[in-house]
């Protein structure tokens, strides 16, 4: 998975991330994940 985010004209704050994945490995039933990646956002950063 790749993920890019242009945040230059985005609101400060803090944005959250969620990846819903299912794992699926031979010989076993797929396995549903689920992860929440958190981050702060502030535009002056860019600057």
């Amino acid at each position: 998975m790749v993920f890019s985010w242009d945040g230059r004209n985005q609101p400060r704050g803090l944005y959250q991330l969620w990846v819903l994945a299912e794992l699926q490995q031979r010989g076993q039933r797929p396995e549903t994940v689920t992860r929440v990646f958190s981050f702060y956002h502030d535009p002056a950063w860019f600057r």
